[in-house]
């Protein structure tokens, strides 16, 4: 009989040791997926810290782009603002050449009808002196 219970305890502490066995295996399956995942993780944690950082490079020469960009329009718009001050300076002269180049040919119509007039006093006066000659 206690041979017997001996036998039964045998088992009960083979089949509990092979149990237990079994269990640290699967702990250890377990602790190896866990770590592989867990360096998985980390590796696409890395990964993500890299592309934020690219992203945040880019996003940095994007706005340098746009400083730039920002500053050239500045520049187009004194250079129009330039241009246009010496369209209207250029039609300011423009206007004042054509009332000048009208006084002028009225001045040379007036010298030319004074002209006319002194011809004619002079016509006048040699007819009258060639009836004084002798």
């Amino acid at each position: 009989m206690v041979s017997d219970e001996v036998r039964s305890l045998a088992q009960r502490t083979q089949s509990s040791t092979i149990e237990i066995q079994s269990t640290i295996q699967q702990l250890q399956e377990g602790s190896r997926n866990a770590m592989a995942r867990m360096e998985n993780g980390n590796t696409q944690a890395q990964e993500t810290v890299q592309m934020a950082k690219d992203a945040g490079e880019a996003i940095k020469r994007i706005l340098a782009s746009v400083d730039e960009i920002n500053a050239m329009n500045t520049q187009i718009a004194t250079a129009a603002e330039q241009q246009s001050s010496v369209t209207e300076e250029i039609n300011k002269n423009i206007t004042t050449i054509s009332s000048i180049s009208d006084q002028t040919a009225a001045g040379a119509e007036q010298s030319r009808i004074a002209a006319d007039s002194l011809q004619k006093l002079s016509d006048e006066m040699k007819d009258k002196i060639q009836k004084y000659v002798i």
